[in-house]
C-alpha cells in the first residue's frame, strides 16, 4: 500500500493526472490517499491476527500485546480525518458488485469491455491506480477490475458522492478474510491502534509514495500515440453513472490530520 503525492502529480502537467486530483478533491480521497504513516510489523500481525468486526454494535476488537482494544466506526472516521458530512454520503456496498458491462464506458471500445485495466481509458486508467495503491489496495490479479472498486469507478467525475470511511472500514473485513492479503490498510491501522492505546511503537515498515508515471498502460501508449486527440476524448466531460451530482471542496491537506491527531478515542 502507498501513498500519493500530488504535488509531484500536478507539476507533471498532465492533463488526465489534473483531471484525476480535481475528481480525488471532490470526493474527499486527497487527504486520506496522501496520508503517510510508519508501521511496526509485529504490532500489525497482531492486529491482523485478532481482528473481530462485530456487526451488532458496528465496532472492530483487537489485541494488542495481550491487552483488548476496540473501536466504533463513528470513532474511526474521525481518527482518519472524515467528518460528519462524509459520513451523510451513500455506502458503496449497499449495492452488489457492478459488472464490467455496467461500466463499459470506462474503456476505449466499451463494446470490448473485458475488465482488463490495460484498455480502460486514460482517466479511469490512472483513477483505478490510484485507488488500488492507496484506499482499496489489491496484492492479486492487479490487471483485473473487479469487486467494488467498479462502484467506485462507475461514480467518477461527477456522480454522486460516497461515504468513504465506511467504504475503507467494509474492505477491511472482506480483506481479513482473505488469505492472500497481506496487513492490508497498514499505514491508516498503525495510526488507529497508536491513537486508541496511547503507545508509540517502533517502525520496522515504511509507507512509500506510489509513483504514477503513465496515464495508460505500455500496451495501448502506441495507440495514443498515432492518435493525438484520443488524449482529450479521455477526460470525460460527465458521468455515466446512476446518479449525478456537482461537488467541489478546496484541497486541505494539514488541517484534517491535525485534527485527528487530536482526537479523542474510546
Amino acid at each position: 500500500m502507498y501513498y500519493v503525492d500530488f504535488e509531484e502529480m500536478q507539476r507533471k502537467e498532465e492533463p488526465k493526472f489534473t483531471a484525476a486530483i480535481k475528481a480525488c478533491e471532490n470526493f474527499d480521497l486527497t487527504d486520506i490517499m496522501s496520508f503517510r504513516y510508519d508501521r511496526n510489523q509485529e504490532i500489525l500481525a497482531q492486529f491482523h491476527a485478532t481482528y473481530f468486526w462485530n456487526r451488532e454494535t458496528d465496532e472492530i476488537h483487537w489485541m494488542t500485546d495481550g491487552r483488548h482494544y476496540r473501536i466504533s466506526f463513528l470513532t474511526f472516521c474521525q481518527i482518519l480525518g472524515f467528518g460528519e458530512k462524509n459520513r451523510s454520503f451513500s455506502r458503496i456496498h449497499e449495492d452488489d458488485p457492478f459488472k464490467v458491462s455496467d461500466i463499459r464506458h470506462r474503456w476505449r471500445e466499451p463494446h470490448k469491455a473485458d475488465g482488463k485495466r490495460s484498455r480502460l481509458r486514460s482517466y479511469y486508467y490512472v483513477m483505478n491506480n490510484l485507488l488500488r495503491n492507496t484506499i482499496d489496495p489489491k496484492d492479486a490479479s492487479a490487471s483485473e477490475i473487479n469487486g467494488y472498486v467498479t462502484n467506485v469507478l462507475a461514480r467518477f467525475p461527477d456522480g454522486e458522492r460516497f461515504n468513504v470511511g465506511r467504504f475503507i472500514w467494509v474492505q477491511l473485513a472482506y480483506a481479513m478474510d482473505d488469505a492472500r492479503r497481506s496487513l492490508p490498510y497498514a499505514p491508516y491501522h498503525m495510526f488507529m491502534i497508536e491513537r486508541v492505546s496511547g503507545f508509540v511503537f517502533p517502525k520496522d515498515g515504511f509507507h512509500t509514495v506510489y509513483k504514477i508515471e503513465k496515464t495508460q498502460s505500455y500496451a495501448t501508449t502506441r495507440e495514443a500515440v498515432a492518435g493525438s486527440s484520443r488524449g482529450h476524448e479521455d477526460i470525460p466531460e460527465r458521468s455515466h453513472s446512476r446518479s449525478h451530482s456537482s461537488t467541489s471542496r478546496k484541497f486541505g491537506k494539514i488541517s484534517t490530520w491535525m485534527n485527528a491527531i487530536f482526537a479523542t478515542c474510546t
